[in-house]
């Protein structure tokens, strides 16, 4: 049986991982956030003018959307456990 120092050290250690976590989660979202704003504000521009960049920015658009709400519910699941 582990004693109280080691279980608290654990407990430390997974706390700080989980902070570690959030603010990963916080900076990707941010970076995802500025690319998604970036390619609304380029499309706005009307600077995509050929067919398959139009495709390939709408694409990128999702995929981040997508990842986005990946890491939300990653970081659900991983605090409710």
């Amino acid at each position: 049986m582990e004693d109280q120092a080691e279980i608290l050290q654990r407990i430390e250690q997974l706390e700080a991982d989980m902070r570690a976590m959030t603010q990963w989660q916080a900076d990707i979202t941010k970076m995802m956030n500025m690319l998604i704003t970036r390619l609304d504000e380029i499309d706005a521009a009307g600077e995509f003018t050929d067919k398959k960049l139009i495709e390939l920015a709408n694409l990128t658009r999702l995929d981040l959307e997508f990842m986005r709400l990946e890491i939300r519910v990653a970081m659900r699941g991983g605090a409710s456990q």
